[in-house]
C-alpha cells in the first residue's frame, strides 16, 4: 500500500481524564480523526493502535482496523510514540511479509484537521522528492515576546539571543511556526532508518489555527468545544 494511517489513541493521559472519548460536536474526540482519515482520498487502510476498550469500540463503529490490543509497555507515559509506530510496523510487517511504503500518523488530539488538510500534506509530499512532512501554524505569542525567570540572574529574554531583532516593532519579527501535531507523513523506510518523524530537511504544511487546536489540557478541549459551538450557530 501507498498511504496508510496509524492513530495512536492510549487510555492513559495526565491533563484530561480519558481524553480521547471525550466529546466534540456529539462524537468522541477520537471519532473526528476517524472520519478524517476515511474520507482521504489516497489512505488505503486506517489504523488505531490503543490499549483503550472504548477507543476500540468507538473504532470498530467507524470500521477502523483494531490490529491488536497496544500492549501495556507501549502504554504509559514514558512511552514514546516513535516505539509506538515501530510496534506497529513490526506487527504490520509480520502480517503482510512487506511494509507499507509511505504512512500518515494522524494524532486523535487535533480533532479539528479534516480530510483535505491530510489530502494536500500528501499532495505536497506527492509533488516533490521529500521523505517525510509535517504539518505546522504560526504562533499566537511570538518567542522573541517571551523570557525565562531566573532567580540568580534576573530575567532571560528570548529575544537577546538576536542582536538582528528590532525588539520595538513587532513587524520587523520573522514568522516562526509550531509544530502542531495534526499531521506527520513518513515514508516507511526513512522512518525506520531515522526513527523519528521529521528533521531539517523535511517539509512542512501550514494549517490554520483552528484546525491546528491540539488538545492537552482542559482549558484546550473548552475552547475546542466554544468553536465547535460557534461554527455550528455560523452554519
Amino acid at each position: 500500500m501507498k498511504y496508510i494511517s496509524i492513530i495512536p489513541a492510549r487510555a492513559g493521559s495526565k491533563g484530561i481524564v480519558r481524553k480521547n472519548i471525550q466529546e466534540i460536536q456529539g462524537i468522541p474526540m477520537v471519532a473526528h480523526t476517524f472520519i478524517a482519515s476515511k474520507q482521504s482520498r489516497y489512505i488505503e487502510k486506517n489504523y488505531v493502535t490503543t490499549d483503550d476498550k472504548e477507543v476500540i469500540k468507538v473504532a470498530s463503529e467507524y470500521d477502523i482496523t483494531i490490529p491488536f490490543v497496544r500492549p501495556a509497555k507501549l502504554s504509559c507515559d514514558e512511552s514514546t510514540t516513535v516505539d509506538v509506530v515501530v510496534h506497529f510496523l513490526d506487527w504490520y510487517k509480520n502480517i503482510n511479509n512487506t511494509l507499507p511504503e509511505n504512512f500518515i500518523l494522524l494524532q486523535p488530539t487535533s480533532p479539528f484537521r479534516d480530510c483535505t488538510d491530510i489530502d494536500n500534506a500528501i499532495k505536497k509530499l506527492e509533488g516533490s522528492k521529500l521523505t517525510s512532512l509535517f504539518s505546522a501554524c504560526e504562533v499566537t505569542q511570538h518567542p522573541f515576546e517571551m523570557f525565562h525567570i531566573d532567580n540568580d540572574k534576573g530575567l532571560d529574554f528570548f529575544y537577546r539571543k538576536n542582536n538582528n531583532v528590532n525588539i520595538k516593532r513587532r513587524q520587523n519579527y520573522k514568522n516562526v511556526y509550531f509544530e502542531d501535531g495534526a499531521i506527520y507523513i513518513c515514508n516507511t523506510k526513512w522512518f525506520l532508518k531515522k526513527r523519528k518523524f521529521f528533521d531539517s530537511e523535511s517539509g512542512v504544511i501550514i494549517l490554520n489555527k483552528e484546525h491546528s487546536i491540539d488538545i492537552d489540557e482542559p482549558l484546550d478541549l473548552e475552547l475546542a468545544r466554544a468553536i465547535n459551538r460557534q461554527k455550528n450557530k455560523i452554519l
